[in-house]
Order: C-alpha cells, then sequence, then structure tokens
C-alpha cells in the first residue's frame, strides 16, 4: 500500500510538473499575441502630431502608398513627401508621373496657401466617374516646399481605398484638411468639429 502511495505521489507531482509548465508556455504565448495586438502596424516609431511644426515641414517618404477608385489601380508608389503640421496627420504629396496616364486632368482656377503659394487644381476621370477638382500641386511653391514640384495631394475621403505599406487609410475629420491617418500617428487631430480654433 505505501509503495502504491509514493508512486502515486511521484506521477502526481510529475503532472503537477507539467501542469505548471504548461500553463507558464500558455501564458507566455498570451503575452506574445497581446504584444501583437497592441503594436502598431507601422514599422516606424509613433509620432505625435503635436511635436510637428508650424509652419510645416517636408519629410520625403519610401512607405508604398496604393490609390484604388472605382476598380482602377490609380497609382502605386513608394516616391512620396509627407507635410508635417501641427496637430495634422500628415498630407501625403504623390508624384504626379506615377500616376496612371490620363486619370488627371488639368482644370481652370487655383488658391493660396500661406506656406506653399499657388496651388492649381486636377479633375479624376475614372471610366465614366469624375471627382471635380480631386487633388492639387504647388508648380511654384515657396523656397521651404521646392521639393513639392511634380507632386499632388488630395482628400483621401474622396477615393475607394487607399493604403500606406498595406494599412488602410483613415481621412482627417472636417472635409477642409487632407490629413492621412495611420498607426504611425497619434492624435488628438485637428478638423473635428470644435477643433478648427487649434
Amino acid at each position: 500500500l505505501i509503495n502504491t502511495l509514493s508512486g502515486f505521489c511521484r506521477k502526481l507531482q510529475q503532472n503537477l510538473y507539467l501542469l505548471y509548465v504548461s500553463t507558464k508556455l500558455i501564458l507566455l504565448e498570451i503575452n506574445r499575441f497581446e504584444l501583437f495586438l497592441t503594436k502598431p502596424m507601422s514599422k516606424y516609431e509613433v509620432e505625435s502630431v503635436w511635436d510637428y511644426p508650424r509652419p510645416p515641414r517636408v519629410e520625403p517618404s519610401n512607405e508604398e502608398i496604393v490609390v484604388i477608385h472605382n476598380g482602377v489601380e490609380l497609382i502605386r508608389t513608394n516616391r512620396s513627401f509627407r507635410v508635417l503640421e501641427t496637430s495634422h496627420p500628415p498630407t501625403y504629396y504623390l508624384p504626379l508621373a506615377d500616376f496612371k496616364k490620363d486619370v488627371l486632368v488639368p482644370v481652370d482656377g487655383n488658391t493660396f496657401c500661406e506656406f506653399k503659394g499657388r496651388a492649381d487644381y486636377f479633375d479624376l476621370i475614372v471610366g465614366d466617374k469624375k471627382i471635380e477638382r480631386f487633388a492639387w500641386e504647388y508648380p511654384e511653391p515657396t523656397a521651404r516646399f521646392q521639393d513639392l514640384i511634380g507632386h499632388i495631394a488630395f482628400y483621401p475621403a474622396s477615393v475607394d481605398s487607399v493604403t500606406v505599406d498595406g494599412e488602410q487609410v483613415i481621412p482627417q475629420e472636417g472635409g477642409f484638411y487632407g490629413g492621412w491617418i495611420t498607426s504611425r500617428v497619434k492624435g488628438p487631430f485637428k478638423g473635428a468639429p470644435g477643433t478648427w480654433g487649434w
């Protein structure tokens, strides 16, 4: 009887140890999974838009940007510029030369930006669909923004899909600003009701 109890206790001890090890491994995997869920999708360090300068700064980006509308891929490029301004998510400027041929049509009329200068506009035509004044460019920008020559910006909400490195872009609120929100940036962002005075 003593031998039987002793054997039972040894087996129980072994099983409890295996259970302990298994539990530790499971908890380790859960922690790894939680880290995956909370880790930003972007390969870049998360930026606060409140650390951006005013007047804005221009910087190059090699993120892959894909824009699709009405079933047509308008552009796929890893050559862009980000304009970074206090309280705003970045506005991306994409090279005109990388857009699908004949989808952008210059139109009359312009506006003026206090920092960049005169903006000219383009309609977007995809099949029988047209978006008027879809995009803008600065053909003769001020000295600080010379890199933007030959590049255009647009409102991401105006097309079906915009992705940056595979991540779907969330348009900046407000309808006036052209910022792109991704996991690379954190707010709060100007544009929503009550924020225009920021």
